[in-house]
C-alpha cells in the first residue's frame, strides 16, 4: 500500500465492523477476555488499521476485531489509536484478507479457506495469478489454485484467460489443466449447461472427465451467405447433416435461446449474446471459442 495511515484517536463505538472486512469465520471469546484483562491492567495494544471513506464518512475496520471488542468491554467511552487509510469498503477487505498471516491470534483452517475465497472473488484479484494471491493471504500456491477450481465448478467465480504473474508478466492460463483429449471434458459435452450437469444436476468442473452418457457438441454445417445482417438460428437446422441430427436427439432436453447474430457486425453480436446469458456463460463461451480456433 503506497499511502501512508495517520495515527489518531477515534470514539470506538462509530467504528464500523459489519461491512464484511472480518476473515475469521468468527471471534474468539478466549482472547477477547484475555486482551481486555491486559487493557485493565494498563497493557498497551498495536492500533487498529482502519480505513476512512470520505464519500460515506464510515471508519471501517480492517484489522483489530479482537483488540476492539476488549476495548469496548474496558473503556468503551474512552478513545482508541488507530491508523487510518484513506479507502473504500473494497479497500478495507483486501488489507483484512492480508492481515493476520504473520502476527495476532494463529488463524484456523477454516479462517484461511474464508480468507482464500473472500481473495479470490474480490476485484482486486480478478488478473492475479495463484501466486500473487497466495503471498498476499499467506497460504500455499496449490491451496488457491484447489479453492479456485472448486468456486469455478459451483458458479461463483468465472475463469479469466490470463492472469498477471509474480514477476509482473501476463500469462496465458487457458490451457492449465487442460487433458490432451479435449473432447472428454465436460465444457464440451452435450448435457453441459455451466455450471451443472443436466444427466445428474450435480455441479462439475468444465475442465474434469465427462460423464458415462458423453455425447460430444455437433459441428454444425454452415448455410450460403446472404445479404441479410442477421441470421435465424432456427433456420440452421436446415444445414444439420442427418446423422449429427441423430446425435443431437440422444440428448435431454436442455434451455434453449434463439438469438439473432449479425455476421459482419461482432460488437453488435457480442451484445445480443450478452443480453441473453450471464457472466458465467460467456466466459464458457469463450473458453470453447478459443479451442475451437485452435483446432
Amino acid at each position: 500500500m503506497e499511502q501512508k495511515p495517520i495515527r489518531q484517536s477515534v470514539d470506538p463505538k462509530i467504528i464500523r465492523v459489519d461491512l464484511g472486512t472480518q476473515v475469521r469465520k468468527g471471534n474468539n471469546e478466549e482472547t477477547i477476555e484475555e486482551y481486555a484483562e491486559a487493557m485493565a491492567g494498563g497493557a498497551v495494544f498495536p492500533p487498529l488499521t482502519v480505513f476512512f471513506n470520505l464519500a460515506t464518512v464510515l471508519y471501517i475496520l480492517a484489522d483489530g476485531f479482537h483488540r476492539l471488542i476488549a476495548h469496548l468491554r474496558v473503556r468503551p467511552n474512552d478513545p482508541i489509536i488507530v491508523e487510518q487509510y484513506l479507502g473504500t469498503v473494497e479497500d478495507a477487505r483486501w488489507f483484512s484478507i492480508g492481515a493476520n498471516k504473520t502476527h495476532g491470534l494463529k488463524r484456523s483452517n477454516e479462517d484461511k479457506r474464508n480468507a482464500v475465497e473472500m481473495a479470490l472473488l474480490h476485484p482486486n484479484s480478478v488478473d492475479m495469478s495463484d501466486g500473487l494471491i497466495a503471498d498476499h493471504v499467506g497460504v500455499t500456491q496449490p491451496c488457491v489454485s484447489k479453492i479456485r477450481k472448486e468456486l469455478i465448478a459451483a458458479g461463483r467465480l468465472i475463469t479469466v484467460m490470463s492472469r498477471i504473474g509474480k514477476d509482473g508478466r501476463a500469462i496465458n492460463v487457458s490451457n492449465i489443466g487442460e487433458k490432451d483429449i479435449r473432447s472428454s471434458n465436460c465444457s464440451v459435452c452435450g448435457h453441459y449447461n455451466m455450471p451443472r450437469c443436466m444427466m445428474d444436476d450435480d455441479s462439475r468442473d468444465p475442465l474434469e472427465p465427462a460423464c458415462s452418457d458423453f455425447i460430444e457438441i455437433p459441428k454444425r454445417e454452415t448455410k450460403p451467405e446472404d445479404d441479410g445482417d442477421f441470421d435465424d438460428p432456427r433456420f440452421e437446422q436446415d444445414y444439420v447433416p442427418k446423422e449429427v441430427r441423430r446425435r443431437i436427439a440422444r440428448r435431454k432436453p436442455g434451455e434453449y435461446v434463439d438469438v439473432p447474430l449479425s455476421k459482419t457486425n461482432t460488437d453488435l453480436a457480442a451484445a445480443e449474446i450478452r443480453h441473453f446469458f450471464d457472466e458465467n456463460y460467456l466466459a464458457a463461451l469463450v473458453q470453447s471459442a478459443l479451442k475451437l480456433l485452435r483446432q
